[in-house]
């Protein structure tokens, strides 16, 4: 493979990798204050290449779980002249309709994350964190932060995130040139067990069949369809540089 140079090579890379570790969340992550702590063994080298070796270059593998999930999320960063440094994102899930006495604190309704089944470590229980889909995240460079971004979306923000991120390391893109870049998800917004690809047409018909041609169902949507919201800030120096997404939903850059 040449995910480099290969955009289908990369497309494929990204998701089965993504499939690996909605699968590894799924069985492994629960709150550390009911369920021991895996966090070291899940981002361990061993693991990763564990993991790795499980992605067949040809062929798609199939999801066998559909957790729950709901698109309404909002997601923002921030960095001053000081340097401090916010990624930052809330969701009520769909809410519940309460609100905390006159603080005009919504309430939400993430209990709907947990799982009934007896076995799993984010079984329902009293006093028990949920686990969700909310992640936002921040490159650092010899401790301090470079690169700070995030995006709303449910269960495709890991999705996206991992493309942005792909493209900004891997691919040595520009900042909004990462954003802009042809995208695509897996699945709905609130379910991944759907392993079809959505892929912006962008992508071209080789790419398309290319992936086909490996076991994905891939279904071309509009050249900027794939949904998200993306915001991104490079930090160098003195100099800060804000990316926002152009696709409809969409996000604003702000400097002063």
């Amino acid at each position: 493979m040449d995910p480099a140079s290969d955009p289908a090579d990369r497309v494929h890379l990204q998701v089965e990798a993504h499939k690996l570790a909605l699968t590894e969340r799924l069985t492994h992550v629960g709150d550390p204050a009911f369920s021991p702590t895996v966090v070291d063994h899940m981002i361990s080298a061993e693991r990763g290449r564990a993991l790795a070796q499980r992605i067949d270059p040809g062929r798609a593998v199939a999801l066998p779980h559909e957790p729950a999930g709901h698109p309404d999320t909002t997601y923002l960063c921030v960095v001053d002249e000081a340097r401090n440094v916010v990624s930052y994102i809330h969701s009520l899930y769909a809410g519940n309709g309460v609100v905390a006495g006159n603080t005009g604190i919504l309430l939400n309704n993430r209990m709907g994350c947990f799982s009934l089944d007896p076995d799993s470590p984010n079984r329902l229980a009293p006093g028990k964190r949920p686990v969700h889909t909310l992640n936002s995240w921040m490159l650092l460079q010899n401790g301090l932060p470079r690169v700070v971004g995030g995006t709303p979306g449910s269960f495709w923000q890991v999705q996206t995130n991992l493309q942005l991120i792909s493209n900004l390391i891997d691919l040595g893109m520009p900042l909004q040139a990462a954003i802009d870049a042809p995208r695509w998800t897996m699945g709905g917004q609130t379910s991944w067990s759907d392993s079809s690809l959505n892929l912006e047409a962008r992508f071209g018909e080789a790419v398309v069949r290319s992936l086909r041609e490996r076991g994905h169902s891939v279904e071309p949507i509009g050249d900027w369809a794939a949904g998200g919201a993306a915001q991104v800030i490079r930090i160098e120096g003195e100099m800060l540089t804000g990316g926002g997404d152009p696709r409809p939903g969409t996000s604003s850059v702000i400097g002063y």
